[in-house]
């Protein structure tokens, strides 16, 4: 082989090294959208008690920078800078302590007294200009505009697929409202799964429950993280809703990229049934994480995560002796299984998750939780968020959730996965009890080189095997001709 040629092999493989690195390098977009409170409108018009400072975003902002993201706000928002309801500033005498404007960091789509009319006015020229990876929404404050909302959430994911849709439950008022309450009830239960269940990038997060008191009393509302006694946070308030917007990013897996019309999709499947023993006979002994060890987190579990993967689903509560295989979740407590490398040392391919909940009362058969993957040498990301709650009120019963990938495949090269339980609606304490959790996959399995890979060899083979050969003389007075 001659040098031009190695040279123009060397030439090739540099743009691939160097497109390769500047993918790499590209900031994660990231969108906020709402209204006045996406700006982060305080006590204006005056801002006499609680001056601006960019609202959860100048948190959000150092949440992501100390995380190490690469990542810009984007969006074409000038306000609350143009001073339409009020002057941030004081006529020149104000800058935030942490001024996203001088960072280059100011890029939203807040809009004061937006709804979801406006929004849908105009979402399809925004996602135009600011090609967002991420959207974190947050609409409803100015009128719960459920039938908006459908709309809104429909024009973004047929516009923007490969985006991650974060959908916000809304900040409650200064004063308890049943409005607010039954809208983020739709978010969460009607809307979010039913774009899951679709295959959509869209996940929620609840930012109702930091301007709480206590805990699952919708009515507790903090009073004191409002500044404007109607419906504006302060900035505490602010900076705890960047802390639930950075919580859900940290979960999103990375921008999926690729062909917009073929996006990863996982396909769940519901069933349900008024009979706490219907899916007793369903249980597998001989899934992944059969007899693997359960490591908890988080809030403590009611009972051990341990009986969730013996392969036993268990009797009645109410039979004699009480023997109920199964654990009593709690929310927000998390149970990672450490599936290992495999047989081929790559991890393992999952191919179907199945949950089972089951109780005799309480509508504890119901059930809310996530689950998350973490490949080989990689960090933990989402995979799915399941919110089916079938069984009313008090009500007896069991839920069956399977989940599988549309190419055979929900994920591959994974060494562990990790459940959290989340909050279902049919009991106050918003638990419920997982009778049974199986895992099925087989190992990664070792992939065939490529024909790139294989011609590369073959010539590299090629040049080793030729003897070395005098430059010709038109390269012999170069000190370096090669």
């Amino acid at each position: 082989m001659n040098t031009n040629a190695l040279r123009s092999i060397a030439v090739c493989l540099s743009v691939v090294l160097l497109t390769s690195v500047a993918s790499a390098g590209d900031p994660l977009r990231i969108m906020p959208l709402g209204d006045s409170i996406t700006a982060g409108y305080t006590d204006n018009p005056s801002w006499a008690n609680h001056p601006f400072e960019f609202g959860y975003r100048s948190g959000l902002y150092s949440l992501l920078t100390d995380a190490g993201y690469n990542f810009e706000f984007v969006g074409g928002s000038q306000e609350p800078w143009n001073n339409l309801f009020g002057d941030p500033s004081h006529g020149g005498t104000y800058t935030p302590p942490l001024d996203l404007r001088a960072l280059g960091q100011n890029g939203h789509r807040g809009y004061g007294g937006a709804g979801a009319i406006y929004l849908n006015a105009n979402i399809a020229g925004w996602l135009a200009a600011d090609d967002p990876d991420i959207i974190l929404l947050m609409i409803g404050t100015n009128g719960q505009d459920i039938a908006g909302l459908n709309s809104l959430v429909n024009n973004i994911v047929d516009a923007q697929p490969n985006a991650q849709l974060v959908v916000a439950e809304i900040i409650p008022y200064f004063n308890y409202s049943n409005s607010v309450v039954s809208y983020n009830s739709y978010i969460r239960n009607t809307l979010v799964p039913a774009h899951q269940a679709l295959g959509h990038n869209v996940t929620s997060v609840n930012q109702y429950a930091n301007f709480l008191t206590a805990p699952g009393n919708l009515a507790s509302i903090n009073q004191s993280l409002f500044s404007n006694g109607i419906n504006h946070p302060s900035n505490a308030g602010y900076d705890l809703m960047a802390q639930t917007w950075f919580d859900a990013i940290e979960l999103l897996p990375p921008p999926s990229g690729g062909d917009p019309s073929d996006p990863p999709i996982v396909i769940q499947t519901n069933t349900t049934s008024m009979t706490e023993l219907a899916f007793a006979s369903d249980v597998s002994t001989s899934d992944l994480i059969e007899g693997i060890t359960p490591i908890p987190s988080g809030p403590a579990w009611n009972t051990s995560p341990s009986s969730m993967t013996d392969g036993q689903h268990g009797g009645s509560f109410f039979d004699v002796g009480r023997v109920v295989e199964g654990a009593w979740t709690a929310v927000g407590a998390s149970v990672e299984y450490h599936l290992g490398l495999g047989d081929n040392g790559l991890g393992y391919d999952l191919h179907t998750i199945q949950s089972i909940a089951a109780w005799e009362s309480a509508g504890f058969g119901n059930q809310v939780w996530t689950v998350e993957v973490k490949p080989v040498g990689g960090d933990y990301a989402l995979l799915a968020t399941v919110n089916y709650q079938p069984i009313a009120v008090n009500g007896s019963g069991a839920s069956k959730v399977i989940l599988n990938g549309e190419s055979g495949v929900l994920a591959t090269g994974i060494e562990s996965i990790r459940f959290i339980a989340g909050a279902q609606n049919s009991h106050v304490s918003g638990t419920f009890v997982w009778r049974e959790l199986d895992v099925f996959g087989t190992p990664t399995a070792v992939p065939e080189p490529s024909a790139i890979v294989v011609g590369l060899l073959a010539i590299l083979a090629g040049i080793v095997a030729q003897p070395f050969t005098k430059p010709s003389s038109q390269y012999q007075d170069s000190e370096s001709w090669f």
